[in-house]
């Protein structure tokens, strides 16, 4: 499975209430995967779905955003690998990143930061990109953009941008995000990062 979804998208581990359940697993069931043991059980308790016809394992399997996409009291790696095929379909055609140069910036002042766009498919993109200031939940402000670009396949791009701290803002914390897709309302992917400004 790491061979056809690679280390970076996927991850097994055998979640159980012990210690010697997970020798069980390797001994009995020859499974190779991390183990970790969880004796509360917080998390082990959440994700195993009582049946009195299941006993370990039960498979599930949770996405990036955390939702269980699949559970099942008996191993069914066609099921598993359909599920996970899905799954690994929904990595958007281009990420982006956004880095601070500083995490504290006064009104008034320039804070500098990266922005590096990632084209995941074997085609040329063409999307909009946006900066956007989070100010509180109700407050956003589009620093940047929508600017329109156009990414060759497998292309990688970091620009380096500076933008100015109006110093009518609030003082605390605030966070810029980097939006990126077809429009701001409805993006392929989203990150950020929080600032003070004191």
């Amino acid at each position: 499975m790491h061979d056809r979804y690679g280390a970076e998208d996927f991850v097994a581990f055998n979640l159980a209430s012990s210690a010697s359940d997970l020798v069980s697993l390797r001994e009995i069931y020859r499974v190779r995967a991390i183990g970790l043991a969880d004796p509360y059980p917080n998390q082990y308790g959440i994700y195993r779905v009582p049946h009195p016809e299941a006993p370990y394992p039960q498979d599930t399997i949770v996405d990036k955003q955390g939702r269980i996409r699949y559970w099942e009291k008996e191993f069914d790696l066609k099921k598993c690998l359909e599920i996970m095929d899905e799954a690994a379909a929904h990595t958007p055609p281009v990420t982006a990143a956004i880095v601070p140069d500083t995490t504290s910036v006064s009104p008034g002042q320039p804070l500098g930061y990266s922005v590096t766009l990632v084209n995941h498919t074997a085609e040329a993109q063409s999307f909009d990109a946006s900066i956007v200031a989070v100010l509180s939940d109700s407050i956003r402000v589009v620093m940047r953009g929508p600017i329109p670009v156009d990414l060759g396949a497998g292309g990688t791009i970091t620009v380096p941008l500076t933008d100015t701290i109006p110093t009518g803002w609030p003082l605390g914390s605030t966070s810029f995000k980097v939006v990126v897709g077809p429009t701001v309302e409805d993006p392929w992917y989203v990150d950020g990062f929080g600032f003070q400004i004191e």
